[in-house]
């Protein structure tokens, strides 16, 4: 029951985002409530993946539901960011962190073989830094609306930015782990055309 709620809690911050985006953007829901729902789903992120560990219900499929979960959240929001304040440096920012995170959860679903007990799912400390610089950044600009802060829109810029500098380097970290398994996918590839021919 408990891992059924923990895995619930996860899928929420996906499914909710979207509508919590509608919600705002037609004017249902205030620039308090919006950055305060907000919030409560950045916190959702370190929330499931805490109790999880707690209570010993870690499993392959909560680490890819929570990983695809991260990736429409901060999507979501980074887009809907640039539909509120187009300009180019934010395309710029919000395109490459976008571009950086579809690479990486291709990488995550690619059929790389397993490597003993490694969970292929795992996140490094610097992905965990970059996830949270990207929450952060976020939380400014929802700040920016409710307080109208010009102030608070720059800071966040500044923080999406340091964010969009620890994902490439996370990124780049993630794909020199998995240089092994690539090399086992190649062999296993050749060895099968070899096999077939």
């Amino acid at each position: 029951m408990l891992f059924f709620s923990i895995l619930a809690l996860t899928a929420f911050r996906a499914i909710f985002s979207p509508i919590l985006i509608v919600l705002h953007a037609i004017g249902y829901l205030s620039d308090l409530g919006f950055t305060c729902i907000f919030f409560f789903l950045a916190l959702s992120d370190g929330l499931d993946g805490f109790l999880a560990r707690k209570f010993r219900v870690v499993s392959s499929f909560g680490a890819w539901l929570d990983h695809v979960s991260d990736k429409i959240f901060m999507a979501v929001f980074f887009t809907y960011w640039l539909i509120l304040n187009p300009n180019r440096l934010l395309i710029v920012l919000v395109m490459a962190t976008l571009i950086r995170e579809l690479i990486a959860l291709a990488l995550r679903a690619a059929p790389l073989p397993s490597l003993g007990n490694q969970e292929h799912f795992s996140v490094a400390l610097l992905g965990k830094a970059k996830t949270a610089t990207q929450a952060f950044s976020l939380l400014l600009w929802c700040l920016s609306l409710l307080f109208q802060e010009n102030a608070l829109v720059n800071a966040a810029y500044w923080v999406l930015g340091a964010s969009l500098f620890l994902s490439w380097i996370s990124l780049f970290q993630y794909i020199f782990g998995l240089r092994r398994r690539f090399y086992l996918l190649y062999i296993t590839s050749r060895d099968a055309s070899v096999a077939s021919q």
